[in-house]
């Protein structure tokens, strides 16, 4: 759906991987890119995702973002895009369903964008 909606109206999508930074102080101040261990993300998913998408000839940009606060990383880059349309698709054995819920609801109260949620994530 986000696709067809993005090829209709001719819109960029930005494909966005938002992880929670864990509290290794050290680890973050050295070398903050290997705070997130290859098992905590679905990297390769959401490139397979970002590559569907520029196949159909969409232009897309890929951002990997790693946040203490990832909704409000989330937030700020809705507002810093002025994205019109936020897909919300997080991998469901990963996400227990109200953070699901409270993402939802920061996003909705805090932006003026639509919102989609993934039924399967």
């Amino acid at each position: 759906m986000a696709f067809d909606s993005a090829l209709e109206v001719g819109a960029r999508l930005i494909v966005a991987n938002l992880i929670m930074l864990p509290p290794y102080p050290a680890t973050i101040m050295l070398a903050r890119e290997y705070a997130t261990l290859p098992h905590e993300e679905d990297l390769a998913a959401v490139r397979a995702t970002a590559a569907r998408a520029g196949a159909l000839g969409i232009a897309t940009e890929l951002l990997r973002i790693s946040s203490r606060r990832p909704l409000a990383a989330l937030v700020e880059l809705i507002s810093e895009r002025r994205a019109s349309l936020v897909v919300l698709g997080p991998d469901v054995r990963r996400t227990p369903r109200w953070q699901l819920w409270l993402a939802a609801r920061r996003v909705r109260r805090q932006t003026d964008c639509l919102m989609w949620i993934a039924p399967d994530g």
